[in-house]
């Protein structure tokens, strides 16, 4: 090789390291965001060292072909001149790359929309039920409807079925159905009864389904001890083998995700939902959130080192916790049902936040593990709920977009005047507030309305909500607060200030 070929060599792997780097940090990024496993990350960079060993090599072997010690020291001092080149003009690629491998061995993070389904969980389905199924077709990727709970009096087993609505269910992008079983103390072998009795229910869910709807996977929700996952992977591959062809998923609590027979867990089915979300159990409900967005990207990404696909489950819904004045807790009313709580009870209300909930959907669906697949809301919107979001809520959180507020004052007639706030907003809205309307002339006669006190002040009249109370305005409602009425017609100015 002439001193010319060998400059055209030097050329050629300059060009090279530059084409790899580029602008050498954000390529060098870029570099290691492509790189799909160490391995390739550790391939690569020894393309690197081989190019610069070859340097040397090339150097040495022609300095002892020449047999001039002169000419040796010559030709080995211009090949580490040249090393130095290549060094100097590539010396972050160097750096990055070896700064970088550490980063290699994870997997990218994906930067797409995350699907998004949502649960029905009501046993009963009611024209409302059904409207809010068929209405969430436009916005969501699916519905997973509870079709059955299975309670247990000893071993045997007494089911309580859902009315599916199943026509609401047919044009549904993806439909699954979910079986919640109630915990068991001791869960036995496959065999036993118990299993038996579970198998039975899934049997005529899908044969119900059938003729009506096409069940993509079956939901089993059962709170099994950590103590017995490994027999409830037993249990599990069982009944995957009887849903085939559709998938089988379980729900999964965090508390399994440090449990030794997890990984067997998760191999027994075809995926499974992670349930970040929970009622306060066990803690003052005043320091308790429904979902922790903090802990949820920890358990998120503890879930997907196991490399499994799953999804997550996040709340759309209000409680109310009942404690002792000693501070014991009674329990928990949900949705609807109203608790019956003896006279000195404390009564603490938690809810999902959708602020929160908005910004953690908008980092996932940013930058999340390749293995988290889809998010499904606990539960939908329905009319009728007394503790639940509104389906405009939901929409814009499920796009990871904060939910718009909006309260505007409403007058409706001349004289009398009947003064309401209008939720136009997004989100529910819990007022504490005083609205203070000015008037040409004193009103002759006013009222406040349930909730609310009036207090007048010449050409100001006063509204405010009672002490300790706060008015549930959801999104689209209008609450009445009262009405003024003047000897004569007037102009109004409203001003609202919330406490």
């Amino acid at each position: 090789m002439g001193h010319d070929d060998h400059k055209q060599s030097i050329r050629e792997i300059t060009s090279y390291l530059q084409i790899s780097v580029g602008s050498p940090v954000l390529h060098a990024v870029n570099f290691a965001n492509d790189c799909a496993s160490f391995a390739d990350m550790l391939f690569r960079f020894l393309r690197v060292v081989f190019a610069l060993v070859y340097l040397l090599a090339v150097g040495l072997v022609r300095g002892c072909l020449s047999g001039d010690e002169k000419a040796f020291d010559r030709i080995v001092g211009r090949s580490y001149g040249d090393l130095y080149i290549v060094l100097r003009r590539n010396w972050s690629l160097v750096v990055l790359t070896l700064a970088l491998i550490p980063a290699c061995s994870q997997r990218p993070a994906v930067r797409q929309p995350l699907d998004q389904r949502v649960y029905v969980w009501q046993r009963q389905w009611t024209s409302a039920v059904s409207d809010a199924v068929v209405a969430s077709e436009k916005q969501l990727d699916g519905v997973v409807a509870l079709g059955a709970e299975l309670e247990w009096n000893g071993a045997i087993a007494r089911p309580i079925e859902s009315n599916i609505d199943w026509k609401a269910l047919r044009h549904c992008k993806r439909c699954g159905v979910a079986l919640r079983v109630a915990p068991i103390a001791d869960l036995k072998n496959v065999g036993d009864r118990r299993s038996d009795a579970v198998a039975a229910e899934v049997r005529r869910l899908f044969s119900e389904a059938e003729k009506e709807a096409p069940i993509t996977e079956l939901q089993l929700d059962f709170d099994c001890a950590e103590k017995d996952l490994l027999a409830y992977s037993r249990w599990v591959a069982v009944l995957r083998r009887l849903v085939t062809p559709a998938r089988l998923v379980i729900t999964a609590l965090p508390a399994w995700l440090d449990s030794a027979a997890f990984p067997q867990l998760i191999a027994n089915c075809d995926s499974y939902v992670l349930q970040v979300h929970s009622v306060p159990l066990h803690k003052s409900a005043a320091d308790w959130k429904i979902c922790d967005p903090a802990l949820a990207q920890q358990w998120v990404a503890r879930a997907a080192a196991y490399k499994k696909p799953f999804a997550v489950a996040l709340p759309t819904y209000r409680c109310i916790a009942g404690y002792t004045p000693a501070g014991r807790l009674l329990g928990v009313t949900m949705d609807s049902v109203q608790g019956r709580w003896p006279p000195d009870t404390r009564l603490h209300e938690v809810a999902a936040d959708p602020d929160d909930l908005a910004d953690l959907i908008q980092k996932w669906q940013k930058r999340r593990p390749a293995e988290l697949r889809e998010i499904i809301w606990y539960r939908l919107p329905v009319a009728t709920d007394a503790r639940n979001w509104r389906f405009a809520t939901l929409a814009a959180v499920a796009n990871g977009r904060r939910p718009r507020r909006q309260v505007d004052i409403v007058s409706e007639g001349t004289n009398p005047v009947d003064i309401a706030i209008r939720n136009n907003g997004e989100a529910d809205e819990r007022l504490r507030f005083e609205l203070v309307v000015s008037s040409d002339e004193p009103p002759i006669a006013a009222d406040a309305l349930r909730g609310c006190s009036v207090e007048l002040r010449e050409a100001k009249t006063i509204f405010a909500t009672n002490d300790g109370e706060a008015l549930q305005v959801r999104p689209g409602e209008t609450y009445n607060v009262g009405w003024l009425r003047f000897a004569s017609r007037v102009n109004l100015q409203f001003q609202l200030v919330r406490h």
